[in-house]
């Protein structure tokens, strides 16, 4: 109850204030596991992201944001969980696994951070490895603007692409080199949405 009150007060917010436009949703409505895997531009991506679909996205968060205590509460009210970045959190992985294995839907940010316009960032392997371990398939998530800036009464589109699935990787060994593949290619789906306007 307490995540359809607040999503549908998400709805309003980004339908009124950025005219959020989503497509390919009928990408997302596969029962069982998956994974979401969006660029990252703005703090706004999980609201636009989230209140685009139906069932429930539980994130990954960065641990800083759990340091204040009504945030971090509100943050694991709607599913999300902290990832201490820049090191292999163990923890994160397990809930992440965790939370697969029971069927949800798990939402990660390829790039690992919020990316600028025009600033190139290697994909981190986090998706690819969930994806690789679990043989659930990945979702990739465009989120656009013009000029790529998000600013207020500016249109966001949100285009959910076609699941990769476990088959399309093709995976080897499940190595470093395997992994990263895996990303790039995730990756260039995102990218690939990202220029699609409808």
């Amino acid at each position: 109850m307490f995540y359809r009150i607040i999503r549908a007060l998400g709805v309003f917010y980004a339908k009124a204030f950025y005219f959020l436009k989503a497509s390919g949703l009928e990408n997302t409505q596969m029962e069982g596991a998956f994974i979401i895997a969006p660029n990252h531009m703005s703090m706004h991506d999980v609201i636009f992201v989230s209140t685009s679909m139906r069932r429930q996205i539980y994130y990954m968060a960065k641990a800083e944001l759990f340091n204040n205590r009504f945030v971090g509460w509100l943050i694991r009210k709607l599913g999300g969980f902290p990832v201490h970045r820049g090191k292999q959190d163990i923890t994160a992985i397990k809930t992440s696994l965790q939370v697969l294995k029971r069927g949800d839907v798990l939402g990660i940010f390829p790039e690992g951070k919020r990316v600028k316009q025009g600033e190139n960032v290697r994909a981190k392997t986090g998706v690819a490895l969930f994806a690789y371990k679990t043989k659930c398939p990945v979702v990739p998530v465009g989120l656009s603007t013009k000029n790529q800036k998000r600013r207020l009464f500016r249109r966001v589109y949100v285009k959910f692409g076609t699941p990769i699935t476990f088959d399309e990787f093709a995976f080897t060994d499940g190595g470093a080199k395997d992994l990263q593949r895996a990303s790039n290619m995730i990756m260039d789906r995102v990218h690939s949405l990202m220029e699609q306007r409808t």
